[in-house]
């Protein structure tokens, strides 16, 4: 395989599986102008990144919390955009989830009713 490489990085993380390059994330630019790229290829770099997560719940809150802070104006207008655009399908799911609840508590009031009605002897 031309082009190709290895998936690894400096603390031993990785599949060590040759691979070609599109299977790795663009990191930016050499001085040269060659692209570059990540030591771990796109699906290590996934599972790396959810065991960080997962190890550190605190920091990735305060991350999305600035996140969202900084954009807020820009997810709410794409929230906005979003609803208009699938107003139906929205309102068809909340009329599929009401019409759910209400059949629920019929069942429920149903066998409240059977249960506490006198029983013929």
């Amino acid at each position: 395989m031309n082009g190709g490489r290895v998936c690894a990085d400096t603390v031993g993380r990785g599949c060590f599986t040759l691979k070609p390059e599109t299977d790795f994330n663009r990191r930016g630019l050499n001085r040269d102008g060659t692209i570059r790229r990540t030591l771990l290829c796109k699906s290590c770099q996934a599972e790396a990144q959810r065991e960080w997560e997962q190890d550190n719940p605190d920091r990735v809150k305060e991350i999305k919390t600035r996140t969202y802070r900084k954009h807020r104006e820009a997810v709410l207008a794409r929230e906005r955009a979003y609803r208009e655009a699938h107003r139906d399908e929205i309102n068809a799911a909340r009329r599929a989830r009401r019409d759910e609840i209400n059949a629920r508590r019929c069942r429920r009031y149903a066998e409240r009713v059977e249960r506490e009605r006198p029983r013929a002897a």
